[in-house]
C-alpha cells in the first residue's frame, strides 16, 4: 500500500476536530522524524519495518474515512456507471456509456408473439412426452 502522509494530511484537515484523527496526524508528524523506508537497502529488516509502520498509518487513515484519489475517482466512475445501468442510462445519451447501452441487443417480441412461442414449447413438450422419454427408452407403466 502506497503511503503519501500530504495526502492523508490534507485529507485529515477537513476533521481536525475528532480526537482520532488527531491521533492520526500526530503519528503522521513522528513518522516524518523517523527514517523513511528509503534510506533502508531492500529487504532489510529495518526497510520492512519502516514500511509495516507507514502501512499501519495509511490503514488507520482508511478505518478513519480517507480515500486515496486514484481509490475516490474509480468508484465515482463505477457508481455512475452502475447507476446508469440501473435507471435505464438516463441522461447519458450522447455519451460512450450511452451509445453502448442503446446498442446493446434488447428482446422486443409482441405480445402475441410471445404468447406463440409459449404455445409451441407446450406442444414441443407434450410430443416429447408422448413419444417417450429423451434417452428414447420405452415408458414403463409402474
Amino acid at each position: 500500500m502506497h503511503f503519501n502522509a500530504d495526502d492523508i494530511e490534507a485529507w485529515a484537515s477537513e476533521y481536525a476536530d475528532l480526537p482520532s484523527v488527531q491521533g492520526l496526524v500526530a503519528a503522521i508528524e513522528l513518522d516524518r522524524k523517523l527514517p523513511q523506508p528509503g534510506v533502508y537497502p531492500a529487504g532489510s529488516p529495518m526497510r520492512m519495518l519502516a514500511e509495516q509502520r507507514q502501512t499501519r498509518l495509511a490503514l488507520q487513515a482508511l478505518k478513519l474515512g480517507y480515500r486515496p484519489a486514484g481509490k475516490e475517482m474509480i468508484t465515482e466512475v463505477l457508481t455512475e456507471v452502475a447507476k446508469a445501468q440501473i435507471l435505464g442510462a438516463v441522461g447519458l445519451e450522447g455519451t460512450g456509456v450511452g451509445d453502448l447501452l442503446d446498442k446493446a441487443p434488447l428482446e422486443k417480441r409482441t405480445r402475441a408473439e410471445k404468447d406463440e412461442l409459449r404455445k409451441k414449447e407446450r406442444e414441443r413438450k407434450a410430443a416429447h412426452e408422448r413419444s417417450g422419454d429423451s434417452l428414447g427408452l420405452e415408458r414403463r407403466p409402474w
